[in-house]
């Protein structure tokens, strides 16, 4: 489950910009996978905007993570347990999260 299309590595690249600054190997899965989910959403509002001829898109305030009551947390959570997450790079991460979220 990797990035295939150049929209999936675009997703990618936006979650691991947002995600670097944290020290995401020292999170727990729910609190990483609520700010992967933020980074990912944050990826999808800033595409819808620049699709909005007469748009500009700014710059982006603290990344605030997702609920918890977010369906998608306890999904990313399940993954993340059944990998060795925190042994790989952040792009790869990322990339498995992304697949987890298309399937």
């Amino acid at each position: 489950m990797t990035a295939s299309t150049p929209h999936g590595e675009s997703v990618v690249a936006a979650m691991c910009a947002a995600l670097e600054r944290y020290p995401w190997r020292r999170l727990t899965p729910g609190l990483f996978a609520r700010l992967a989910l933020a980074a990912n959403d944050r990826h999808v509002v800033h595409l819808l905007l620049e699709g909005v001829a007469g748009t500009e898109v700014g710059t982006w305030e603290n990344l605030e993570p997702v609920h918890l009551e977010d369906d998608r947390v306890d999904r990313l959570v399940d993954f993340l347990a059944g990998q060795h997450w925190t042994a790989q790079p952040l792009v790869v991460v990322c990339g498995l999260l992304h697949g987890a979220l298309q399937d």
